[in-house]
């Protein structure tokens, strides 16, 4: 029997493009109330405070160092997992373009690899190990629309920059209309790279389509990396956002740090407290960063039909027994499935809303 965690919130998702990705890195660099972002400080007993952040990717021989890939489809939130990391370790995270400038001499580094919006960078072959963020599909693609439409007409970094639309990102909420017409013309590509990443790290680099329609692995997975692309963890976003949850995702995400050669790591006694700090951080990490219009964005029964057939699928490949002794893998099946509670609800309401406009 398929197990359910918590019950998820619905909130809001954002997903990009290559020069969302971009934007959303700038955003967790520049300075905010004249300050760079701050890292927890263990106090004892539980207790901890923010420190300035240690700044070690200058050292010229660091030594050796059993780094973290953090890995997610674009926007599943994959910034405040680096967060937690960064508050974790008091070292701060890189990411797949650089733009952050830390270079490859840090302990984690975030990526949407292999998706078209992500980027292979080279530090990414010292990689020792990789966790996975996740997210529901439904709210993925809404706030995707977002931000598409924020930082509209700009197509790469440099234009957001010359149009001054970094500090707009998660500040307005898409038009409904608009909302609907880029749904039907996206959804099934986002719905298809949805699942398709998913299955690339889980199953250590596969690939759908060689050229010839045939299936191949990815050898950056098998042969470049240190490590490997399968998840020793997936850490759900929405548990992150409940306060019931939040604690006991992030002590989930810090045993993957546990007695990682070169990677220092806040005792455990603060885990929460470091978790708790991050929260409080309502700049970055607010669920009301982007005012609502108060008018809900929904999915034709078809679209939600496909949605729930993809996670069906999902479930069903990774609960065979060649997986059972996969951790991720349970980890997954128990999100995914939590995840059909909400589609299956809001598929019952569009059918509704179908059968009354149809008879």
């Amino acid at each position: 029997m398929r197990k359910r965690v918590g019950v998820t919130k619905s909130v809001r998702f954002f997903i990009g493009s290559l020069c969302i990705l971009g934007i959303v890195t700038i955003i967790n660099n520049v300075e905010y109330s004249g300050s760079r972002r701050y890292l927890v400080n263990d106090l004892g007993e539980g207790k901890c405070v923010w420190s300035a952040p240690i700044d070690d990717t200058n050292i010229t021989n660091p030594g050796e160092v059993e780094r973290t890939l953090i890995v997610g489809f674009p926007g599943v939130g994959k910034r405040l997992v680096w967060g937690l990391v960064e508050q974790l370790t008091n070292r701060r995270i890189g990411d797949d373009w650089n733009l952050g400038n830390l270079g490859d001499n840090v302990v984690a580094l975030k990526t949407s690899y292999p998706h078209p919006a992500g980027n292979w960078f080279t530090a990414m072959n010292e990689m020792y190990q990789t966790v996975m963020v996740i997210r529901n599909p439904m709210t993925t693609f809404i706030d995707y629309h977002n931000m598409k439409k924020e930082t509209y007409p700009a197509h790469n970094v440099e234009e957001m920059k010359q149009l001054h639309k970094v500090d707009q990102v998660f500040k307005e909420e898409a038009p409904v209309d608009s909302w609907y017409i880029w749904r039907d013309a996206a959804f099934d590509r986002q719905m298809d790279l949805y699942g398709w990443f998913i299955e690339f790290y889980m199953d250590n680099g596969r690939r759908r389509n060689n050229g010839d329609g045939r299936v191949y692995y990815d050898s950056r997975c098998t042969e470049t990396m240190v490590g490997t692309c399968i998840p020793k963890a997936i850490i759900q976003y929405e548990a992150l956002l409940d306060p019931s949850l939040g604690e006991g995702e992030t002590a989930k995400l810090a045993n993957v740090l546990v007695n990682r050669t070169g990677v220092p790591l806040v005792n455990e006694s603060v885990w929460d407290c470091a978790y708790q700090e991050v929260m409080k951080k309502s700049s970055f990490y607010s669920l009301d960063k982007r005012p609502s219009s108060g008018n809900e964005k929904t999915y034709s029964y078809k679209q939600l039909g496909i949605m729930r057939r993809e996670l069906d699928r999902l479930i069903e490949k990774y609960e065979a027994p060649i997986y059972h002794d996969v951790p991720a893998a349970n980890q997954l099946i128990e999100i995914l499935t939590d995840y059909l509670i909400n589609i299956n609800l809001a598929f019952e309401t569009a059918w509704n809303i179908h059968q009354e406009e149809n008879f």
